[in-house]
């Protein structure tokens, strides 16, 4: 999957960018459960390995292998035993709904019984909120009466005008599929207009991502004691001038940066994708 070798690639950069050597394991398409375990216990019993991430999402038959990952180097919380409450992502979006959901303010998380989706929704339950829990067969109009709406469903273009409005105050977007004409996310880019904040796509989700793994990583290995990253909100969230301020100007800087970053990771996973079809149409020959 091209969004999942993006993702790939963004890990590797950040890891590297913080001064440690990220290692790239690939195995191949056809790869056993047994090649996998045997992979993650030669990587749970280096001495210098720190952390493991095993890029999802994987095979069926595969999956089973992640909870074998050991517990103090599930940095990205995959397995069932990680030290951490949920996913990377999942922890970067809730940091970003909670000054958004102070004073009683409701929220609605689509994709709920998702991997990202069920961490959201634990992370925003040990903050004390009761979110509105919506997946695959529920009625995802609902979302129209809800303050906040986080989507984590990986399907293009799901929400539209039909479910967003002007009275949303925010709405975190967590999609990321590649398109010839450029990313798309959960929302429909006809309807990214309508919320009062919305998480841009590229951009958005990810580098926050990026940023917890990297809290995570450098927590455990340098600073214990050092306090984590929140987002403060962007002052008064209900004044609509605010909306058009400074905030904006920022988001769209940070945005054309992500996206020129992404663009050129989309590319890299597209020629690496080409390369792999040429050279088996070369095996079909020669065989």
């Amino acid at each position: 999957m091209a969004a999942s070798e993006v993702s790939a690639a963004q890990k590797e950069r950040t890891f590297t960018r913080l001064g440690v050597r990220a290692a790239p394991v690939a195995l191949p398409d056809r790869a056993s459960l047994a090649q996998l375990l045997d992979a993650l216990q030669a990587a749970n019993e280096a001495p210098d390995v720190a952390a493991i991430i095993v890029q999802t999402p994987l095979p069926a038959r595969l999956e089973r292998a992640i909870d074998q990952i050991e517990p103090s180097k599930d940095i990205d919380a995959l397995g069932a035993h990680s030290q951490h409450p949920a996913c990377a992502t999942a922890d970067g979006i809730a940091r970003i709904a909670a000054p958004f959901l102070e004073n009683g303010s409701s929220c609605a998380v689509v994709g709920a019984r998702g991997f990202v989706g069920s961490g959201v929704v634990e992370l925003l339950h040990r903050g004390g909120h009761r979110p509105l829990v919506l997946d695959q067969g529920d009625d995802l109009r609902q979302v129209r009466d809800v303050d906040v709406v986080i989507s984590t469903t990986g399907r293009a273009g799901l929400l539209t005008a039909e479910h967003l409005h002007t009275g949303h105050r925010l709405v975190i977007d967590s999609g990321f599929v590649p398109h010839p004409a450029g990313p798309i996310g959960d929302v429909h880019p006809s309807a990214a207009h309508l919320p009062q904040t919305i998480t841009p796509v590229p951009g958005g989700i990810g580098p926050v991502e990026m940023a917890t793994l990297a809290e995570r990583l450098v927590t455990q290995l340098a600073a214990p004691q050092m306090s984590q990253w929140r987002f403060l909100g962007r002052g008064s969230h209900t004044d609509a001038g605010v909306a058009a301020g400074p905030f904006t100007t920022v988001r769209r800087g940070v945005e054309r940066q992500l996206a020129q970053a992404q663009s050129h990771d989309i590319e890299s996973a597209r020629r690496r994708e080409r390369a792999h079809q040429d050279r088996d149409e070369v095996s079909g020959l020669e065989a």
